[in-house]
């Protein structure tokens, strides 16, 4: 989610729609490359900033995959100054950005994220080991800020999108972050 003026009022934007907006087709070559390489993540930042965001209500069809990837929506908002695209960002250098806004990362969830109960916090988060027999995807996500749960000590990231809210671990070695969209607002 990112945060842009407009006649004087704060108002909330989607980074679904950024992520979207480089969605191939449902089907075919390109869509079986996508997500196979960073280049989709790098592209994302570069259409906010030349095209600014549209309102979370304008966009509500930049969700998921859809037969014909979306076009450019009418409604904008103030483009950005910069962003930054780093790859495997330390866990502090994330804390940092969080605690000034709202930041785009991607982590890997396995299938049975789905399963997650996302409304209510109901645990925190935590991937399949990598060859345990549970398909690991990409999953971008908003992250909204962290905290440590005081009965286990553990400590978490929250994170949203478009089903809800979410507690993910914040064990870099066990569920790093693999990129962080970082923007400057305006």
């Amino acid at each position: 989610m990112c945060v842009a003026i407009k006649y004087n009022l704060w108002k909330r934007y989607s980074c679904q729609e950024v992520i979207d907006s480089k969605t191939p087709p449902g089907s075919g070559e390109e869509f079986r490359k996508y997500g196979k390489t960073p280049i989709q993540f790098n592209d994302a930042g570069e259409f906010i900033r030349r095209h600014g965001l549209a309102e979370e209500k304008y966009s509500h069809h930049y969700v998921g995959v859809r037969e014909n990837p979306p076009a450019y929506y009418p409604v904008r908002e103030f483009p950005l100054n910069k962003y930054l695209v780093i790859d495997r960002p330390e866990k502090s250098l994330i804390e940092d950005c969080v605690w000034m806004h709202p930041i785009v990362v991607a982590f890997n969830t396995g299938n049975d994220f789905a399963n997650v109960n996302q409304s209510g916090y109901p645990r925190v988060y935590s991937p399949p080991i990598p060859g345990d027999g549970i398909e690991i995807t990409g999953h971008s996500m908003v992250l909204m800020g962290y905290g440590t749960n005081p009965t286990t000590q553990e400590d978490f990231w929250i994170c949203m999108d478009p089903n809800g809210y979410v507690l993910m671990s914040r064990d870099m070695n066990r569920n790093p972050i693999h990129e962080a969209f970082i923007p400057e607002l305006i």
